[in-house]
């Protein structure tokens, strides 16, 4: 099986020059940790929810203002975002894509297809195959 079949299809995705706030929304709102930073169709980096409180300044918290402005407003994804993520075809297959995930200590790989962005792969989806695979021979025997 390969990771186009676990992968998460067109992921919500923010550009370089989105906000913190855009970012802290969309996290919200999808239930997810990380969004890919895509420019121009291309991936150029990922941000996640660890980069929001260790890279932006003093974790800026949520709602925090300076002279009556959101600092969230002001401040940018291009300047806490992971630059050169770890990118995968679609048709890796699944075992080499949690090897990858796994030397590489991070939470998702991003799918990526002819430059574009196609899809990202994340530890709870390699959880999802390896499920599947270990629930196959076990509905097959009950058959």
């Amino acid at each position: 099986m390969d990771v186009r079949h676990y992968m998460t299809r067109t992921p919500v995705t923010v550009g370089p020059n989105d906000s913190i706030r855009k970012v802290r929304l969309l996290m919200r709102q999808g239930h997810v940790r990380r969004l890919p930073v895509v420019e121009d169709r291309r991936v150029i980096g990922i941000v996640t929810d660890r980069d929001l409180w260790e890279r932006s300044p003093a974790g800026v918290p949520e709602g925090e203002e300076v002279d009556g402005h959101d600092l969230a407003d002001h401040l940018r994804v291009m300047g806490i975002m992971t630059l050169r993520p770890v990118t995968i075809p679609p048709t890796l297959p699944i075992v080499e894509a949690a090897r990858r995930l796994r030397e590489s200590h991070v939470g998702a790989l991003l799918v990526v297809e002819d430059g574009s962005l196609v899809g990202i792969l994340t530890k709870g989806d390699l959880i999802d195959a390896l499920l599947d695979d270990y629930e196959r021979p076990l509905n097959a025997s009950r058959s």
